[in-house]
């Protein structure tokens, strides 16, 4: 939860960091009226307001890009606070992209066209999370329980903290759709309909991994905390 919460004052502080540039920007006259903020399909600028009018939806658009880490700062779920940070995280990074992107263009000498290959990048990057979130999650047993999607670690948990386990079956309205969820109290690896394993937490929440095995996945799962 503390480092859910110094990730938050950091994004926060660079937030704050792009306000104060910005606004120097303008006081000392790098930036000039009107100023370009949305390109079209030929990447050439087609839309210009003022400088308030610029402030007023940037700043939009900088508290829905901390919203998800500030919901996770405060949250007194931990398996709620760690999935909202790297939700948030992917978010606010990809915003802070585009902003800092946007203020350097309006500070060239020409109204410049939005760059292309940062274009395809925003383009790709939720096409490339959507794939990634729907594989199969994979599960090792050593150290620490770690669950891993495509081989990154998205979660980590100690035996410690895991107070029993079920198999049980995932369905996708439980959770309101297929991916990384969480509702109700459980973190749910969900790629797709079918069976399942639940670790329940000393917590009250839970991890919900689906598997293609869940039976095996339960036997190792039990002998770890036999012996631990």
């Amino acid at each position: 939860m503390k480092n859910v919460r110094k990730i938050f004052f950091a994004a926060l502080a660079l937030v704050i960091t792009h306000a104060i540039f910005l606004v120097w920007s303008f006081e000392s006259g790098r930036l000039a009226e009107p100023l370009p903020v949305h390109w079209g399909i030929d990447l050439q600028p087609d839309r210009f307001v003022s400088y308030e009018q610029h402030l007023v939806e940037l700043g939009f658009i900088q508290f829905f890009a901390v919203l998800f880490l500030a919901i996770g700062a405060f949250s007194k779920g931990k398996l709620l606070a760690g999935l909202l940070s790297v939700t948030g995280i992917g978010i606010f990074l990809l915003l802070q992209v585009i902003v800092w992107t946007i203020t350097l263009i309006q500070l060239s000498d020409e109204q410049k066209g939005f760059p292309f290959n940062l274009f395809l990048i925003l383009l790709a990057l939720p096409i490339f999370l959507l794939v990634l979130i729907l594989q199969v999650p994979s599960v090792e047993a050593g150290e620490l329980l770690q669950i891993k999607v495509s081989g990154v670690v998205l979660l980590s948990v100690e035996y410690s903290e895991i107070e029993g386990t079920e198999i049980v079956q995932l369905r996708a309205r439980d959770f309101g759709g297929l991916g990384i969820r969480y509702s109700k109290g459980k973190l749910a690896f969900i790629p797709k309909p079918g069976r399942g394993l639940e670790l329940k937490l000393r917590s009250g929440e839970s991890v919900v991994i689906f598997s293609t095995q869940p039976e095996v996945l339960q036997s190792v799962v039990r002998n770890k905390l036999e012996q631990s």
